[in-house]
């Protein structure tokens, strides 16, 4: 599957095994956060795939990839467009944790019911 991750600074230069690409945002035109957002984005997953389709072992070649057209809003517009979703994303992992909790307390009473 499609993986894609921010790489810290201190890894600038560090070698790239087969079938990996680095994507830079360009100072000015593109938050590195906007980027990598819309990288984990349903389109970008589907414009892959339909890249990709091969009987042989998925690739998607760096021709298609310089031609995977990126929204380029201003950047204010980006950096709201990035707030939203972290935003989103936090109540998500809220979300996640109380559903572990409450798990954890459903299995515990549980227990506790069968053991009286």
């Amino acid at each position: 599957g499609l993986k894609i991750c921010k790489i810290p600074t201190e890894y600038i230069g560090a070698l790239l095994n087969q079938r990996n690409a680095i994507l830079r945002a360009k100072k000015g035109l593109l938050i590195n956060e906007y980027l990598y957002c819309y990288m984990n984005s349903q389109r970008v997953v589907d414009y892959v795939q339909e890249k990709s389709k091969s009987l042989m072992q998925p690739n998607l070649s760096p021709k298609d990839l310089a031609l995977l057209q990126i929204p380029l809003p201003n950047l204010e517009t980006q950096q709201q467009i990035v707030a939203e979703i972290e935003r989103e994303q936090a109540a998500v992992d809220s979300a996640k944790e109380l559903i572990e909790i409450f798990t954890k307390k459903i299995t515990n009473r549980i227990a506790q019911i069968w053991n009286e």
